[in-house]
């Protein structure tokens, strides 16, 4: 998919609703993107079609009724989502990887939360604490998947790599120790 044409055809099949929205929101991006087009710091053509696609992908999901309240969400699903909310410069260039990874700082506000449940609370982590300290970790898992997709990497196969690296590990019983090739 790489014509507007091709987009706007891809969500004839949307409902009413749906449809006007995603519309409206292709054309924005669009002309955004043809008064962009000059600067590739701003504007990766074949990234910003890429996004497109996804976000055309996304609209066909929620219709299928694949985000039912989130229950059940893939991490291809929330790649998928979690893209079409990223607003930030250089997207598919050096410059919108290094926004993304810097953005894995929202770590620092997980630390920060436990830190106070062991300064204030004497370690005690009360259901309002873990409820804060869920939503950082929301923060830290799009940015994640953020750079995920600067790199072109689904966080699906990141996920299983890491699994089967670290059962791997267990296996053999190395576990502990140091070094990422153990």
């Amino acid at each position: 998919m790489n014509t507007e044409q091709e987009l706007l055809d891809g969500v004839k099949g949307l409902n009413a609703g749906r449809r006007e929205h995603l519309e409206i929101d292709l054309k924005n991006r669009l002309k955004v993107a043809r008064e962009n087009f000059t600067n590739p710091e701003i504007v990766n053509v074949p990234v910003f079609w890429k996004d497109l696609a996804w976000l055309l992908k996304l609209a066909q999901m929620e219709e299928d009724g694949h985000f039912e309240e989130f229950g059940g969400l893939t991490f291809e699903q929330y790649q998928i989502g979690a893209k079409s909310t990223a607003i930030y410069p250089g997207n598919g260039t050096i410059i919108g990887l290094s926004y993304a990874a810097l953005g894995l700082g929202e770590t620092g506000e997980v630390q920060g939360k436990v830190k106070k449940v062991i300064r204030d609370d004497d370690g005690v982590l009360s259901i309002e604490k873990r409820d804060q300290i869920a939503k950082e970790l929301g923060d830290v898992l799009w940015y994640l998947a953020a750079v995920a997709d600067e790199i072109g990497v689904p966080l699906e196969t990141i996920a299983n790599a890491n699994y089967k690296k670290l059962t791997s590990r267990k296996e053999r019983g190395v576990l502990k120790g140091s070094g990422d090739e153990r």
